[in-house]
């Protein structure tokens, strides 16, 4: 059981520069993943802290669950404004609990809002939904729910994972499902378990390394970020069969660029430092690639997730260097992204039908394609 209780404050986005990366604090989840997640010790990652126009409501409303919670975090329109909303259309507010034990908050939660669940609960309640809850990307929804707070009345869809298969997404990417979401920027609501904000560093370290090893010599801080944005949608069911707006990677980043400017602002600094970076100007931020030698592509290659790296096939140094040389390596780069999200992506929504049930289900696609389409 991690458990590391602090308390915490909220950072400006100013406060980012004052955040170092330090990557020999994850020297042994490279080689170990998971199973080194013990051995972190904390530190402040102010460059994951954001602050939102209703910070009081969003709060709230993650506090009003009494089922044991370690971490809560909310994304998305309903808490940061995308392109393709407007105030009026007040769209549903995302978020995701992350849980000790799942089977615990399941039979808290079926107590206190036994009416978010779907008729699964009649098929052997919270052991039955945490099995369910396993399935593809690890994550059990409840869309569509109304809760009030403040004197207002919001609509909610909240997820709930385990913190073992968080911090496993987050350090070995087995599925890019939690590990994605959190590459972009999100709203921590509830901060009870410091070892996820400290994890997810090495996770958006990743994720940069990964858009790296996939950008062109010359590029400029908005692809850079597309490309990031990207990933946890590559080989998602959802993008191929026109559930998702195609351009709502655009959409994220263009609403979204100061804050994954300060998202990544430390890491941006520690590969500048490390000269693998240089600044050429620009406004939105351009830079070119330096010392990109098969030797350095393979040790950056060497430090990506455990479970990617076995997807990609580099399992030893030896492994690093063939794939380095390989003139296909971005396109390798790109289909153990597409296999480390497509079935676990799939599952997820199919699992979808039963964990909103059918009305709710048809209900959010069709507002999630209407949305977009106009």
């Amino acid at each position: 059981m991690l458990r590391l209780r602090i308390s915490t404050g909220v950072c400006q986005y100013s406060t980012a520069a004052q955040t170092s990366y330090h990557p020999e604090i994850y020297k042994d989840i490279i080689t170990s993943g998971y199973s080194a997640v013990k051995n972190l010790l904390p530190e402040q990652c102010s460059n994951q802290q954001f602050v939102t126009d209703n910070d009081d409501d969003l709060e709230a409303l993650a506090r009003r669950f009494d089922g044991p919670v370690e971490f809560t975090f909310g994304y998305g329109s309903g808490v940061f404004d995308q392109a393709g909303y407007t105030k009026r259309a007040k769209p549903q507010i995302d978020m995701i609990h992350v849980v000790d034990d799942a089977c615990n908050f399941h039979t808290t939660n079926l107590r206190q809002f036994g009416n978010h669940y779907s008729g699964l609960k009649y098929l052997g309640g919270a052991p039955t939904i945490s099995a369910v809850q396993q399935w593809g990307g690890g994550v059990y929804f409840n869309p569509f729910v109304a809760m009030a707070s403040g004197g207002k009345t919001h609509l909610l869809k909240y997820g709930v994972t385990t913190l073992e298969s968080c911090l496993r997404d987050l350090c070995e990417w087995n599925s890019l499902y939690v590990a994605g979401r959190l590459q972009k920027p999100v709203k921590f609501l509830r901060q009870e378990n410091k070892y996820i904000e400290l994890v997810n560093q090495y996770n958006l370290k990743s994720a940069l390394t990964l858009a790296l090893l996939l950008a062109p010599a010359k590029f400029d801080e908005v692809k850079l970020y597309e490309t990031i944005t990207s990933v946890s949608y590559m080989g998602d069911p959802r993008m191929a069969i026109g559930g998702e707006n195609p351009k709502k990677i655009q959409n994220i980043v263009n609403k979204q660029f100061t804050k994954f400017r300060h998202l990544y602002a430390p890491i941006m600094e520690h590969m500048v430092d490390g000269h693998t970076l240089v600044r050429t100007g620009g406004e939105v931020g351009r830079f070119e690639k330096k010392e990109f030698t098969p030797e350095y592509v393979s040790s950056l290659v060497q430090q990506l997730p455990i479970g990617f790296r076995r997807t990609l096939g580099v399992t030893s140094p030896s492994g690093a260097m063939e794939f380095a040389l390989d003139k296909k390596r971005r396109s390798r780069l790109i289909l153990a992204v597409r296999q480390t999200v497509r079935i676990p992506a799939a599952i997820q929504t199919l699992k979808g039908v039963l964990t909103a049930g059918i009305t709710k289900s048809v209900k959010y696609a069709w507002e999630k394609n209407s949305k977009w389409r106009g």
